[in-house]
Formats: structure tokens, C-alpha cells, sequence
């Protein structure tokens, strides 16, 4: 009938970069910075306060800035350029922020469990070095309330999102995320990371 409409409310958006402009450049810091980059799967003489995680990162890990650290200057250009475009995609016209950062490696077995990032803004994640096929990043429903009948768990399944090389994401931090299980002998290399704005919204 002409005079129904079903409305897709509060919906939640993400944004994509399928293929980030200065791609050589940022894949030559990064791959300089990892070079010179520890990694580490236990917290033992690490920072970050997880008793054990399912992939491996940087020394300092989530609560360090691996980009800023290893000067990407290109990469932080880059990502610059997308916060403040989503910034004002969600009406939130404000340019000053802290960024945590830190580099992954998700090996044979690696996973990254279900997951949230609640006292940030944002966060995101960039593909360094992925063959596709080496484990999907997902997003779960942040409506509860649609396991709560049959008639709605349907709409509860994940949003999954195949990696490729190049590939930038932001999502609003609050949103559980989380990988899948890479059952492949490649290894991903991948940067994550949290964004807090600071001062006052212009």
C-alpha cells in the first residue's frame, strides 16, 4: 500500500574507506615502523591490562599511540582527513581529539573476542596486510532486545566485513566488534585504534 513505510530506525553508521588515498606512502611508514615494532600476545612486561589477548600487539598496546610514536606522518594525515569528514557526517563538527594506536598481528589461530571500546568516540582499524581470507572482522547488533523474540532474531546476526589491503573503517566505539579466527598460514597486520574529542564543540 502507497501509504505504509517502514522506517529503519536509530541506525548505526559506519564509514569506509575502501581504498585510502597516499596508499604507497602510508604502507612505506608502516612498514619502516614495523620493523622496528616488538610484538607480544601476554601482558607480562607489556602495558596494556589484558591477562591474555587472542592476536599480538605492539609493546605498548592499547594504551599507547604506535602511529604517532613511529611518526606515520602520512597515515596520520590520512586519518586526520576521515575522523573529521565522519566528524561531520554524524553532526559533530569538532576537530581536536587524543588517539590511542596500536599495530596487530592476527597469526594462525589469532581471533579478536566480541568486544567494545566504551570510552571512546570513535575507533577504527586500517589493513596493513591481509589476503582476505585470513579471518572476517564483524559487527554485532547494539539492539539488544532483538534476542528477545523469535519474531526479531533474525535481525540479530552479525554485519561482517571481508579485510583487504588499503581498507580504513571508524565506528562508534560502543559498538561490539570483534575478528574471526584466521585458519589460514598468512598473517594480518592491521592498526586499531581509539579516538577521544577534547575541548569545547565548535
Amino acid at each position: 500500500m502507497s501509504n505504509v513505510t517502514v522506517d529503519g530506525l536509530f541506525s548505526t553508521p559506519v564509514y569506509k574507506i575502501s581504498h585510502i588515498d597516499e596508499f604507497d606512502l602510508v604502507q612505506d611508514e608502516i612498514a619502516t615502523a614495523l620493523s622496528k615494532t616488538t610484538l607480544k600476545r601476554d601482558s607480562e612486561d607489556c602495558l596494556y591490562p589484558v591477562k591474555r589477548i587472542g592476536h599480538f600487539v605492539n609493546e605498548t598496546g592499547f594504551s599507547g599511540n604506535w602511529i604517532s610514536d613511529n611518526k606515520c606522518s602520512h597515515f596520520i594525515q590520512v586519518l586526520d582527513n576521515a575522523v573529521q569528514d565522519y566528524a561531520n557526517v554524524i553532526g559533530y563538527s569538532q576537530s581536536d581529539y587524543e588517539l590511542q594506536s596500536w599495530i596487530n598481528k592476527f597469526d594462525k589461530g589469532s581471533y579478536g573476542d566480541s568486544h567494545t571500546h566504551m570510552n571512546s568516540d570513535m575507533s577504527g582499524v586500517y589493513y596493513y596486510q591481509t589476503t582476505g581470507r585470513d579471518g572476517d572482522f564483524f559487527f554485532e547488533t547494539p539492539v539488544d532486545q532483538f534476542t528477545c523474540s523469535n519474531a526479531w532474531m533474525q535481525l540479530s546476526g552479525r554485519y561482517v566485513v571481508v579485510p583487504k589491503v588499503g581498507q580504513l573503517m571508524l565506528f562508534p566505539g560502543w559498538i561490539r566488534h570483534g575478528v574471526d579466527e584466521n585458519l589460514t598460514d598468512d598473517a594480518r597486520i592491521s592498526i586499531s585504534w581509539n579516538i577521544k574529542f577534547i575541548g569545547t564543540r565548535k
